[in-house]
Order: structure tokens, then C-alpha cells, then sequence
């Protein structure tokens, strides 16, 4: 769980980010809701020892989704482990749904 960054339900996509236990506020930004930063309605919740986000798929783009995370106002960049990550020149590492 978590290192890809997200994980896929029937209907819904379930946006994963593990550790980061003393932190106040996570969002999720990406592609697919315009790369604004700190939206309330993409705002994680710690759930069982890592932060989570559940959202119905309409609420991505019908193709690329590249997505990342806002933890207390800073951008992270992906796990460049993860098997599902893409590089950004002058943005970093970002999360891809496949």
C-alpha cells in the first residue's frame, strides 16, 4: 500500500501517503483539479497510520493523471522508486495513474 501512491477501487480512487505523522495539513494536486494547491475538497485525512483521500474516478481527467502531494505548504516530490512515476523538468517527480 501507499509507495505508488494511490490505490484503485471499483468506482473510486483511494490517494495514499504514508509517515508524515507530525504533520498538520496534506493535500492532493495534480492535473486533473488545475495544480491548485491546499483546495479544501483535496484535503487528506490520517486514517490508521497514513493519510488518505477517497474520491470517485469522474473526478479525474478521462487520460493522463499526474499527481503529487501538498504537505503543510510544501510539494513533495514522488518516491522515485515507485513504478509509477514520471519526471517534470522544474517540477520534480509526480505520481502517474495508470
Amino acid at each position: 500500500m501507499g509507495k505508488k501512491g494511490y490505490e484503485m477501487k471499483e468506482d473510486t480512487v483511494v490517494f495514499i501517503l504514508e509517515n508524515h505523522r507530525d504533520t498538520d495539513d496534506v493535500f492532493v494536486v495534480g492535473n486533473f483539479m488545475g495544480w491548485e494547491a491546499e483546495k479544501e475538497d483535496w484535503r487528506m485525512e490520517w486514517v490508521d497510520g497514513h493519510w488518505e483521500l477517497e474520491v470517485e474516478k469522474d473526478r479525474l481527467s478521462r487520460g493522463f493523471n499526474e499527481f503529487t502531494f501538498v504537505v503543510d505548504g510544501e510539494w513533495l516530490d514522488a518516491d522515485r522508486d515507485a513504478e509509477n512515476v514520471n519526471y517534470c523538468a522544474g517540477h520534480g517527480y509526480r505520481y502517474v495513474i495508470e
